[in-house]
Order: C-alpha cells, then sequence, then structure tokens
C-alpha cells in the first residue's frame, strides 16, 4: 500500500465507533434474522420501513413498532428484485415500495440538511459506515471531527443503509437486526 493509502486508513480507523450524536435518538435494535431488503414507505403523511427476509415482510414504524406482519416467503408475486420493488403490507397494502438490499439498490445517503452517511470497505468484507454532520467529512482531511462510525466491525453483513426520504430516519440493516435513529 501506498503512504497515501496507509494514511488515509489510518484516519478513517480513528473516526469513533458509537451511535449517532444530537439530534439522533437511538431506537433499540429490531431483531429481523435474516433480512433481504428493505424499503420505506408512506401511508397518512407517516415513513415505515418494510422489511423483507425469508420469512416474510414485516412494518414497522420509526420507533421500532411491529405494525404488521407477514409470513409468506418470498416470491416473485410481491417482490422483484430486478426492478427492486415490493407490495407493501398494512397500511402499505397494495402499494409498490422501493427496496435496497442484496440485489442492489439503495437508500439516500445525504439529507437536505447536509447530513450524510457512507460505507466504506477499508477491512473487507467488514463495512464501516460513518455518519457525517453538516459540514464535516471523513475524506476531508481535518474535517472528520464530528464524524461517527455507525456500523464497524459487526459480525452481521451490513444490507442497507441510508436516510428516508424526509431525512428524519437514518436506517442501518444487517443480515440480523434493523437500527433506527429518529429526529425531529
Amino acid at each position: 500500500m501506498s503512504t497515501y493509502t496507509d494514511a488515509l486508513r489510518s484516519r478513517l480507523l480513528a473516526i469513533p465507533v458509537a451511535p449517532p450524536p444530537a439530534p439522533w435518538t437511538a431506537i433499540p435494535p429490531i431483531a429481523v434474522g435474516g433480512l433481504t431488503n428493505l424499503g420505506v414507505g408512506t401511508a397518512d403523511a407517516v415513513e415505515l420501513v418494510l422489511t423483507i427476509s425469508q420469512a416474510g415482510r414485516g412494518l414497522f414504524n420509526d420507533q421500532g413498532t411491529l405494525l404488521a406482519r407477514n409470513s409468506e416467503e418470498p416470491d416473485e408475486s410481491w417482490l422483484d428484485v430486478f426492478g427492486l420493488e415490493a407490495v407493501g403490507i398494512g397500511s402499505l397494502t397494495d402499494r409498490r415500495v422501493r427496496v435496497a438490499g442484496l440485489a442492489g439498490g439503495g437508500l439516500p445517503t445525504s439529507t437536505r440538511d447536509g447530513w450524510h452517511v457512507s460505507s466504506l470497505p477499508i477491512d473487507w468484507p467488514h463495512d464501516l459506515v460513518i455518519l457525517e454532520p453538516p459540514g464535516c467529512g471523513a475524506l476531508w482531511p481535518g474535517h472528520e471531527r464530528g464524524c461517527v462510525a455507525v456500523f464497524a466491525h459487526d459480525a452481521c453483513e451490513l444490507r442497507a443503509f441510508g436516510f428516508s426520504p424526509s431525512g428524519r430516519i437514518l436506517i442501518l440493516a444487517s443480515s440480523a437486526d434493523l437500527h433506527l435513529y429518529v429526529r425531529d
């Protein structure tokens, strides 16, 4: 490796591993074994997180409360892995929801007010997901202050990460669980 690469790797690994800072509030982790995909849909002006696993679909609000559950194994009647869409359940019934996960796709990685989240595979196969407050940048020398690694050295595989469309919910999903962080 080059001196530049070594210095960059060291600088990134020096970013503290911690939950997101204020104004973010952590919701207790939600066990979703075998999570393969997730998406965010809106019903009655409320953003809801749709999870998909081999055991079916779950629908959660921004507080991590399970609102609906369906235990159908994924099939092409409701999951389009090529078009990256799934049919919702509960208050998202019959609505198509864009999904991110094993087959690709992605959630927004920036918010309108300047928060940013990115995945950097510096210790492949383990992902390092860094949250950057407005005006900060993990890859911008001298501007790392305030950045936190919100997912690092996890035994489970990262499946999807990003913000809800409004930027109110930060979502980190592994093969075993779902982490939600919310702000007003």
